[in-house]
């Protein structure tokens, strides 16, 4: 079962099948291996973007990092605040962007 953590608005992010303007960053997240806390999907503005693997993960006591490929064929890095539930994109990176 996913919850979704957090709602957070992100700078506009332009690639195709998103406009430019506020978007708002939805996290379905669950438990890991470990218990810790790990994006499962998010939505972005209102596209559903599966996590297909995390690719790393940098964990620390007030962040925990973690790089994703996603559905969408781009590479993300989202943060995650574990004293607020915030959720918050710090890197997108596509290959299909001219």
């Amino acid at each position: 079962m996913y919850a979704v953590l957090s709602r957070y608005p992100i700078e506009a992010i332009t690639f195709a099948g998103i406009g430019q303007g506020d978007m708002e960053l939805q996290v379905e997240s669950a438990p890991g291996p470990h218990g810790d806390i790990e994006p499962r999907a998010f939505m972005l503005g209102a596209r559903r973007i599966e996590v297909i693997e995390i690719v790393d993960r940098w964990l620390a006591l007030e962040y925990s990092y973690f790089k994703i490929a996603a559905s969408d064929g781009a590479t993300y890095i989202l943060r995650y605040t574990g004293a607020s539930s915030d959720w918050q994109m710090t890197l997108f990176k596509s290959s299909n962007l001219p």
